[in-house]
């Protein structure tokens, strides 16, 4: 659990720290708002999953991922660092600005992504990355 904490508050730095110096400004309302959304989601689901599914939770903490799945996880985060870097440059430099339906529809979409998330933990909270085959499990190939 103190782990756990300890992570977030790191990962929580290093994004802030990265969009706001890339953007040479903290008067980036933009990516204030972007951080405290992301981060509170984050914490939102974690604590939905420690309340309705503990063992889950445990499961996924105290689980070793294969060197695959690590590299992928690698990947992405590299990823989320060069675009909070391109947006911090973008507000720098005046590049992209979103006319406000647009930004609302943007907010929109993290709202339903992060409803799907749920909905598909509730349904399926065996939920991983990896393709693990059990006995008596049979994995669907094609189809829906």
């Amino acid at each position: 659990m103190k782990d756990i904490i300890i992570s977030t508050i790191v990962s929580l730095m290093v994004a802030a720290l990265t969009l706001f110096v890339s953007a040479g400004s903290v008067w980036f309302f933009d990516g204030w708002l972007f951080v405290f959304l992301v981060f509170s989601i984050g914490i939102s689901f974690y604590c939905w999953l420690k309340k309705s599914q503990p063992d889950q939770l445990n499961n996924r903490l105290s689980s070793q991922d294969s060197n695959t799945n690590q590299r992928v996880l690698f990947f992405g985060r590299i990823r989320l660092v060069f675009v909070l870097i391109a947006s911090g440059l973008s507000f720098r430099f005046g590049l992209f600005r979103l006319k406000s339906l647009r930004y609302l529809f943007a907010f929109f979409l993290l709202g339903v992504s992060c409803v799907i998330l749920v909905m598909v933990f509730r349904i399926n909270p065996n939920l991983s990355r990896a393709i693990e085959k059990q006995r008596n499990h049979k994995i669907v190939t094609s189809g829906i």
